[in-house]
This record gives C-alpha cells, sequence and structure tokens, in this order.
C-alpha cells in the first residue's frame, strides 16, 4: 500500500509557529520491496510545500521500524552542497540541515530526500520504515506517537513520571513510555540508547503488572514474577539473565535494563529510587507523546516503508506418493515465485506458489519472487523435497513399495497402464483409513521368478511384509481387529459353504470406467499365511472379489475359479494337506519354505485370468477387495498384474513366423479393434491404407500394420502390429528313389517312400509333417495322400514323379510342396538254366550236385552279376542261407534249388530256379553166360553180342547197350566192341556191358561172361522101327527120349532135338519132351 501523508505542522508554545507562520506539509510516497544488498531509494515522491517560508532548520529521516544497528545505513548520494548530513547509526536517524548550522532550504531538502538511499548488509533483512520529522523525537509511524530519551542521572520514578507529564512535544501531552510491542521497544528504547524508567508498576498488587501511565494506564500485561507468564495478548520485554521481574527488595517499578546487563532493551524491576550506582542505577526516563485525550491532531510527520520480499516456503520429507506439491509464496504482488534449479542461475522451472514437481529423488528448488535479472542479489530460497528412497528389488524376490505410487497413480500407471483410458472416481480403502496398516503397495520381481513382474498388492495386513523370501510359517499376521471388512466380500462368502461368515481387514481399490472395447480382463493371483498351517487353509476363508458393476446396477464377481462361479477363497484352493482333502489342487500354486523365494507368504495359488464382456461407451464400476474371514490373523493379499487390466486398444502380439502364428500365403487375416464408433485410420509400414476406416482390416500380405482409433478430439488411440505371412519352404527336390524292378520286369518295383522323409526333415529347423501325393493336385489339397508310403509299387512304369506335401508342426494349416522321381531299376536278366542232372548210382534218388556247374550259363555273359544258390525262395529273395559247398538234394529224384542273381551295383536281383534231377541208371541184371560150341576147337568163337541185348535190357527201353573188355573203357564207353565178336581169351571170357540212358546219358554196368565150349564126341546109331502100323505108310511112333537116353546118360549134356540142323545150331524152335515121346 503506498501511504500519503499530508503533514501539517504547527509551532506552538516555545517553540511553535507564530499564528502568523503557517506549518510546511510533507508528503512522502514510498511503499516498495527492497532488494537485498542494494542501496535503493526510500520516496517515489517527496514534497515539502510551506505557504510562507522557503527553509527549515533540519529534516529527520529515521528508520523507525525494523532497523538493525550495524547492518542498516541510510545516505545521501548525488551532490548536494545546500545539504549536510549527518548519520546516527544508533538511532538509525539521518538528520539533513543546512551548511554550517544554517537553516537548509527545501529547494535543496527535497531533491536530496529523493536522493535518500537505504541499505542493508543483510541479504535476508526485514521489512522498513521510515519516518520524516521536523523534530528530533523518534516517530513510530505504526502508533502514531513520539519517543524521546531524557537523560537524567539518579532520578526516582515518580520524579520521572511527574516530569514526563509536564512535558509536551508540539502541543502532544508526555507521559512515562507504555512499550507494546517489539516495534514500539525498537524506536522507544534500542534506538534512542534509553536506559531509564518506563510507566510500569507493581506497587498497588504485589506480582500484577500494569501500565499505570499514558492511556494505556491500568491495563495489565503480566502477572507473577519471572516465573509468570503475560497476559493475554499482551507484550513484555523482561530481561532473562538475571530473569525479572525477581521482586529484589520492593522492586514494584520497571526500568529499562543497562546494556550490559542481559538483553538489548530488556527490563528489569526497581525501587522506586533504584541503587544509587552501578548498572541498575537510574539514568533518565523515556517520555511517549501521543494518544492522550484531549491531544490535538498533528500531522508532525511521513513515513514511508521498504518491504523486505519475503518467501514463505514448505519443504517435504517423506515417501513420492505423498508429495502433491512444493509451496513457497511471496508477499509480492499475488504471491508468486520464480522456481529454478539451481541457487545461483540455472534453469528457471516454473513461475507460481504450487508447483508439482516431475521427480523421483530427492530434489532441491531455489525461489525467488523476483524474475531472472531482476534484484539478483536476492539470495535464492532454498525448498527441498527430501524423497524418502524406495526399497531395492533384490532377485530373486518379491519387493514391495508403497513409497513411491500413490493409489491413484497405482491404478491409472500401473494396473492399467493407458494414457487415454477413461479412469474416474478412484478410491480407496485400507488400514490408513482407521489409523493402521497399509494394505495397498506396489511389487516388483526383477529376475522372472515370479510370474509377475510388477503390479499392485493389495493385503489384510501390511501390504510391504510380502517382500520375500518367506521370513518364517506364519509371520505375516498384521493388522488385528484394526479396521473393518467388506459387505460385498462378506455377502459373498455367505453363499459359499464357508465356516465364516464375516470379513475383516479388507483393502479395497474402486473406480470408475468406460471401455472401448467389448472386453475387459486382468490377471491375478492370490497368496496367504492361512496356507501351509495344517487345519487353517480348511476352516479360513480369506477370500478376493472383482466386482463389475454395470450401468443398470447389476454386479458380478469375475475374481472366479475357471468356467466356474466359484469365488476365489483360501478353502477352495489347496492340496490334501492330511487335514482335509484337495479342493482345486489344479489352481493352487506351491507352499513358499521358510527363507525360500519369491514371496513372504506360505503359499499361492496359480496366475488367473479374470474377465466379462463389455459394451463399449458405457460406464462400469470396479471393485477390487481382498480381507480375512472368519478372523484377522495371518494376512492373506493378492497380486494384481501390473498392465494387465488394459481398458484401451490392444491388437495383441506381433503376429510372427518364429511365434507360429503367421497366416499361411493366400490367407487373409483380420485385424480386429474389438472397439466401436471411433474414427478408424489404417497404415501399413507407416502408409495410410485408403478406403479402410472400419474397425476391423483384412491383411493378405506381411507389413507392420497400424491404426489409429479417435474418440472425438480429446482421446486417440493407437496399436501397431507386425504381421508375417507364413513363408513356404524352399525344398531341393529329394535324390531320385530307386528301387528293383519286379521278376517280370515290366517297369514296376517297390519304393520305400519314407526314405525321402528323413532327408526332408533334415533341411527343417522344426518337426515337420510329411506325406506323400501322386499329383500336385492332390498334395496342395491335401486328398488322397499315399497310405503305405514304406511299401508303394508305382504306377507310372519305369519313371514315376511323387508329390511331397510339407507341413511344419509349429504352421499347420499352411504347407510346402516338392517332388522326386521314382525309378525301377532292371534287375540282372534272368537265364533259365537247363537242369542239373546227376545219375543215381545207387537207385536212392539221391545224389551230389555242383550247383556251380550252372553259374556261367545263368549269367548268360553278364558281368559285375553275383549268384547264388538257395533252398528256398524266401532265402534266395533275401540274400540269405546261400549255398556254398556241394549240394546234396534232399527230395529224391527231383529237386528244385533258388537262384538269385544281384547286380553287384545296383544291388537289384532277379530270381530262378534250377532243377536238380537224380536220373536212375538203367537196371542191369547179371545175364546169362553165353556158352557157345568151338567149332574147331581152338576156343576162340564168334559171339553175336547184339543179340544178348533184349536179355540184358530185361524190357527196358531208350537204353543203349554197348560191350566192353574192361571196366575202366566202359566207365568211359570207349573202344566198345563190335559185333560179332571173337572172344580174345581162350574157352572163356567176361565182357562188361555198358547200359546208357539215350536221354539222361546215365549208365550202369554189368558183366557177361562168355563160354566157348568144346564140342561133345557123340555117336548116335540111328533109331530104327519097324513099320507096324499101317505098314507102307513109313510111318511111326517113335518115343526118342528113352531112346535116345541110353546114349546122353552117362555125358554132362542137354541135349535138344530139331526138325533141322539150322534150328538145332541155333537151338530155336526145339521139340518139347511130349513130342519127342510120341514121334
Amino acid at each position: 500500500m503506498i501511504r500519503k501523508i499530508c503533514l501539517l505542522i504547527l509551532f506552538i508554545f516555545q517553540l511553535s509557529f507564530s499564528q502568523d507562520n503557517l506549518p510546511p506539509e510533507i508528503f512522502s510516497e514510498g511503499n516498495e520491496f527492497y532488494c537485498p544488498l542494494s542501496e535503493q531509494a526510500i520516496v517515489t515522491f517527496f514534497d515539502i510545500t510551506d505557504p510562507d517560508d522557503e527553509s527549515i532548520e533540519a529534516l529527520y529521516i529515521q528508520i523507525s521500524q525494523g532497523y538493525v544497528q550495524g547492518e542498516d545505513v541510510l545516505s545521501l548520494t548525488g551532490v548536494h552542497p545546500g545539504i549536510q548530513e549527518t548519520w546516527d547509526p544508533v538511532s538509525g536517524k539521518l538528520e539533513l540541515k543546512g551548511p554550517g548550522g544554517a537553516e537548509a532550504l527545501y529547494a535543496d531538502i527535497i531533491p536530496a530526500v529523493y536522493d535518500v538511499r537505504f541499505s542493508s548488509t543483510n541479504n535476508n533483512p526485514v521489512d522498513k520504515s521510515f519516518s520524516f520529522t521536523i523534530g528530533d523525537a523518534n516517530f513510530l509511524p505504526s502508533t502514531g506517537h513520539f519517543y524521546e530519551y531524557i537523560d537524567v542521572l539518579g532520578i526516582t520514578w515518580q520524579q520521572a513520571k511527574t516530569a514526563a507529564e509536564n512535558q509536551t512535544y508540539f502541543g502532544l501531552q508526555g507521559y512515562l513510555a507504555t512499550i507494546m510491542s517489539p516495534e514500539e521497544s525498537q524506536i522507544a528504547v534500542e534506538q534512542a540508547s534509553a536506559t531509564g524508567w518506563i510507566g510500569a508498576s507493581d506497587f498497588t498488587n504485589e506480582g500484577q503488572w500494569n501500565w499505570v501511565t499514558g492511556p494505556e494506564a491500568g491495563t495489565n500485561f503480566w502477572n507473577g514474577n519471572f516465573n509468570g507468564s503475560a497476559a493475554a495478548g499482551m507484550y513484555s520485554n523482561w530481561n532473562n539473565d538475571p530473569p525479572e521481574p525477581n521482586q529484589s527488595g520492593d522492586e514494584d517499578f520497571a526500568h529499562i535494563t543497562d546494556p550490559s546487563i542481559g538483553l538489548i532493551g530488556s527490563w528489569n524491576d526497581l525501587s522506586n529510587a533504584g541503587p544509587g550506582s552501578g548498572p541498575y542505577q537510574p539514568k533518565g526516563y523515556i517520555v511517549e507523546f501521543g494518544g492522550m485525550p484531549g491531544d490535538p491532531v498533528l500531522n508532525l510527520s511521513s513515513s514511508t516503508n521498504l518491504l523486505a520480499p519475503i518467501v514463505e516456503t514448505s519443504d517435504f520429507s517423506g515417501c513420492l506418493n505423498e508429495l502433491s506439491e512444493l509451496v513457497a509464496t511471496s508477499n509480492i504482488g499475488d504471491g508468486d515465485v520464480y522456481w529454478y534449479d539451481s541457487q545461483i542461475g540455472g534453469n528457471l522451472v516454473f513461475e507460481g506458489t504450487n508447483y508439482n514437481p516431475d521427480i523421483s529423488e530427492t530434489t532441491s528448488f531455489f525461489v525467488s519472487p523476483f524474475p531472472d535479472g531482476e534484484c539478483d542479489t536476492f539470495n535464492r530460497i532454498e525448498i527441498g523435497a527430501v524423497i524418502n528412497p524406495s526399497p531395492t528389488p533384490v532377485a530373486p524376490d518379491v519387493m514391495v513399495d508403497q513409497c513411491t505410487y500413490t493409489v491413484e497413480e497405482l491404478v491409472t500407471e500401473i494396473l492399467i497402464n493407458n494414457e487415454c483410458a477413461d479412469i474416474s472416481n478412484i478410491t480407496y480403502s485400507t488400514g490408513t483409513n482407521f489409523d493402521d496398516e497399509n494394505g495397498i503397495g506396489y511389487f516388483s520381481e526383477i529376475s522372472d521368478n515370479f510370474e509377475f513382474s510388477q503390479g499392485i498388492i493389495l493385503s489384510s495386513g501390511d501390504a510391504s511384509l510380502g517382500t520375500g523370501p518367506n521370513p518364517g510359517i506364519g509371520n505375516e499376521s498384521s493388522g488385528d481387529f484394526g479396521w473393518p471388512g467388506d459387505l460385498d466380500l462378506t455377502t459373498l462368502l455367505e453363499q459359499t459353504d464357508s465356516a465364516n461368515d464375516n470379513t475383516n481387514n479388507a483393502s479395497v481399490i474402486e473406480f470408475d470406467f468406460v471401455p472401448i472395447s467389448n472386453n475387459i480382463s486382468f490377471r491375478f493371483i492370490m497368496a496367504s499365511e492361512e496356507y501351509d498351517q495344517g487345519s487353517f487353509e480348511c476352516s479360513f476363508s480369506d477370500i478376493f472379489g472383482f466386482f463389475l458393476t454395470s450401468e443398470d446396477g447389476v454386479t458380478t464377481n469375475l475374481a472366479v475359479l475357471p468356467d466356474s462361479d466359484t469365488p476365489i477363497l483360501v478353502t477352495n484352493i489347496h492340496p490334501d494337506n492330511g487335514v482335509c482333502g484337495a479342493a482345486n489342487p489344479e489352481y493352487f500354486g506351491g507352499y513358499v519354505a521358510e527363507g525360500e523365494s519369491p514371496i513372504a507368504y506360505d503359499g499361492y495359488t496359480r496366475a488367473f485370468t479374470a474377465q466379462s464382456e463389455v459394451v463399449p461407451g458405457q460406464t462400469y464400476h470396479i471393485k477390487l477387495a481382498v480381507a480375512d474371514a472368519g478372523d484377522s490373523a495371518l494376512d492373506t493379499a493378492v497380486f494384481l498384474e501390473g498392465g494387465s487390466f488394459d481398458l484401451g486398444i490392444d491388437l495383441g502380439d506381433d503376429i510372427l513366423i518364429e511365434n507360429g502364428l503367421a497366416p499361411c500365403p493366400n490367407d487373409t487375416y483380420i485385424i480386429d479393434t474389438f472397439t466401436e464408433n471411433g474414427e478408424y485410420t489404417w497404415f501399413n509400414n507407416d502408409i495410410e491404407i485408403e478406403g479402410e476406416n472400419s474397425s476391423v482390416l483384412e491383411v493378405t500380405e506381411t507389413g507392420d500394420y497400424s491404426v489409429n482409433i479417435s474418440y472425438g478430439e480429446t482421446c486417440n488411440y493407437s496399436d501397431d502390429l507386425f504381421i508375417e505371412f507364413y513363408i513356404p519352404l524352399t525344398i531341393e527336390s529329394p535324390e531320385t528313389l530307386l528301387s528293383c524292378d519286379n521278376n517280370l520286369v515290366d517297369g514296376f518295383g517297390l519304393f520305400d517312400l519314407s526314405q525321402q522323409t528323413e532327408s526332408i526333415s533334415a533341411t527343417i529347423t522344426t518337426t515337420p509333417t510329411i506325406t506323400y501325393f501322386e499329383t500336385l493336385e492332390e498334395a496342395e489339397q491335401d486328398i488322397n495322400s499315399i497310405d503305405n508310403i514304406e511299401s508303394y509299387q508305382n504306377i507310372t512304369p519305369f519313371n514315376q514323379t511323387i508329390f511331397v506335401r510339407i507341413v511344419e508342426n509349429t504352421f499347420p494349416n499352411c504347407y510346402s510342396t516338392t517332388s522326386f522321381e521314382l525309378t525301377t531299376i532292371t534287375p540282372p536278366t534272368i537265364t533259365v538254366p537247363t537242369p542239373l542232372e546227376e545219375c543215381d548210382n545207387d537207385y536212392d534218388g539221391i545224389d551230389i550236385f555242383d550247383l556251380s556247374q550252372k553259374t556261367d550259363e545263368l549269367l548268360g555273359g553278364q558281368v559285375n552279376v553275383s549268384v547264388s544258390y538257395h533252398e528256398s525262395q524266401e532265402d534266395a529273395d533275401n540274400g540269405a542261407n546261400a549255398i556254398v559247398d556241394l549240394y546234396t538234394n534232399t527230395t529224391a529224384d527231383s529237386q528244385n534249388v533258388f537262384v538269385r542273381l544281384t547286380d553287384d551295383i545296383t544291388f537289384c536281383y532277379a530270381t530262378t530256379t534250377l532243377a536238380l534231377v537224380v536220373n536212375p541208371i538203367p537196371e542191369v541184371i547179371v545175364p546169362p553166360v553165353i556158352e557157345v560150341c568151338d567149332d574147331d576147337y581152338d576156343g576162340i568163337s564168334t559171339f553175336d553180342l547184339v543179340s544178348l541185348d533184349p536179355i540184358i535190357l530185361n524190357g527196358q527201353t531208350g537204353i543203349s547197350v554197348t560191350y566192353y573188355e574192361s571196366q575202366a573203357e566202359a566207365d568211359t564207353a570207349t573202344n566198345p566192341l563190335a559185333s560179332p565178336y571173337n572172344n580174345t581169351s581162350l574157352n572163356t571170357q567176361e565182357l562188361i556191358v555198358r547200359l546208357e540212358n539215350d536221354i539222361t546219358g546215365c549208365y550202369s554196368t554189368t558183366t557177361q561172361g562168355i563160354i566157348v565150349n568144346p564140342l561133345s564126341l557123340i555117336e548116335v546109331i540111328d533109331y530104327e522101327i519097324c513099320d507096324y502100323v499101317n505098314p507102307g505108310d513109313m510111318i511111326e511112333v517113335f518115343d526118342i527120349i528113352s531112346y535116345i537116353d541110353d546114349y546122353f546118360s552117362s555125358q554132362n549134356v542137354t541135349e535138344t532135338y530139331h526138325g533141322s540142323l539150322a534150328d538145332a545150331e541155333s537151338g530155336n524152335d526145339p521139340y518139347t519132351t511130349a513130342e519127342l515121346t510120341n514121334y
């Protein structure tokens, strides 16, 4: 406030102006702020008007309030030859008068006042008031009173009182000063160097100190001695060393203490006369003028102010989540200050009074009421934010931090983490609402030892106790019955078969939200000290609920076991613990032993996902709550995964080949934002896709797709999704698969297609499914695959293409194709061998065969072909049990053996049979010895050997008979004897007869004895009888036998009788005995 005071100065009495001499008027303005350590003018306007004078004896300028001796100075600057200045540092007063004691002209005083400068060596000064007066009494602008110290050594209090009351100051009645404020003490006492009486006494009533002079007479300001106290709202300034008032000998009157004793300007009590000497001896009194009844209204002074710039700050010390703002105000203007990051220089970071800095650690700021470049000598005031450090995560344990985030930040930055999420009305309730434990915090785990890396923890006790490792079974039990449970949880509990029907120590977070997509979800894990406590997990149903309330007031608990409406309770999820049977053990995560990681609770569930369909654009209310059930012991907590509660757009994870999600070539992939009523702009590789403005996008090629969704001007969502389309495998055609032709040599063979599976799989990093087809179309359509790939017979002779469909198991709907050739290999040429025949020398049909005799015949000139012989077709096909030595047939007479011809290069083979035939040798008899008569008695005769053949053949046909003189010749069929044959051994000889099968060449031999008998000498007398019967006919019956016996009975001969010599010689047609007896 700018103060303007018009001063009318009247000099009456002997010091007053005459009635003809009108008083001057003094005008001053000045209410500026002082720039510390500077020299600054004390007026912005100053003038003296005097109707009838041009000069004055002196002008006194005093620092009337806030003066500090030794720091504050008033000085005259500039050149003012008509003014002489005198500075009194004790009273803080500057006197301006004319040179040599002459009066000072107004014309010199006025410009001089403009050049008076205040300065202080204190860089944090207090407010200063400056008084401009005609007289030399000290003036206090705040009271409008004048003060003057009268130096009278040894004066009594009563004398001083009387003397003061007899004085006037420009018509103002004097009285012993009544000091009612520190400012009054400063101007009246300290700046007057006063050591004298003031107007206070307890004479009337001991210990009741009253002001007894002036307008304040009768006002009580102190009661008691130095142990007493000031009256309500009253000022006192008793000395404290030694303590006053002490009533040391009728000391009933107040006195300003000598500066050598105690505090400067302080008071002590004295008797009326006081000591006669020493520092306590009265040395005068202080007269105060102003405020008495009948005093004239005088304007004998004017004043201005220099205001000290004051900056009030409030430092902060605590957790980051408790820091809302730093406050600093000044007394300049609207109170704004300038915030800097450095004591000197630095950067301006904020302008105003309430600063909410974005900091995460202890930080100091420096404030000034002056902008940079204005009053740079002002010592910026430090204002600090001491941030208690958050706990440091230590792997592999979960760390709970209750110091970094506010509950609002936990919801918006951790749980939801969506800048554009429409979240409102965030509220919470936990133990701190009831002067108990804080059941809400932030958790993190940096080593992936816990399924969630960060999120919110809600606990039925002190959430910070959840920090791992587990300090001991049942250790986390806090809160007692410190705060109430939750009605919704209790109602939910009552709907189960739990033995508990009440909840306690509920920690709850609630908020409203407006979804833009049609589904919400979040993940959570419940942990509890009830676990691993024997029967506790069977009977104490500590509970977690996630309540979703729609606009129509329907509330649904989403925290349920999968595919059910069973709420999440400790008693609903645990293994068989020996006390009670298991309850949904598949959802139990495990117990945590003492000293083990990752959390401090004794057990926890697996991670659950709570989800619900929602209507985009509607307002929903969410309530997350956990509580103890039945009692308040053994805390239970729920860990809510950070970022899993996504209310905004999420196109999902990238669709990549490496994660097995890539669509197949020529397929269409639909990107769905699952939102409604937005303005959609789609991009591919940052290039806008023209004409695509719906909530879904169909894509058919690899690209980095993104969408911007706008909801009015205030909210924009965006997300991107990289989509890779499956790239078919580039597989070189496998080598041609070869197979030996069958024995028909028709171009068909059996192929093991599975041989190609291994070679194809070797080129693929994943595990493929490989199928084979006869046409490309069938491979592409996956129809009519070849079933028996281990034994496939080609359908096109000699050469055929097989098509392969390869499906990586990570991409079961995508395929690649390749092909390879089937080629049949012609096996060795089969020459059907002639039977291998042997002769049966012992008539048993068994003989020994040298099979190798047939090898050349079988090869027929082929090279690089091996021949082997086998007893069965199976052995021949398998190349097993080859006959390597001479072979004796096992089936009499004839038997087939099996021949395998194997190509030594391709290993293809062909088989045939070789007939083994054991041909019978001709049957032999021992023919009768052939005897002939020695016609000339030389032992040599001629034999008709051919005539012997029928006898020797004994009816056999197809057999040739030859005769030999030796066995060797017979065996080798050399030197056969011609017929007729003359024996070479006299009289008797044994010939060797060879009977040879004309077809098989098999032969047998026997012997044929021949004898040349010498002729017998027989003399026979003619048999003559008479013709008795029918004489004359010369016919009679002769009994030749009887007749001849008489001749030959003594000779060893056999006789036959023939009708002719020729028959006799040949032995043909002999007569029978009957004929001979009746001839």
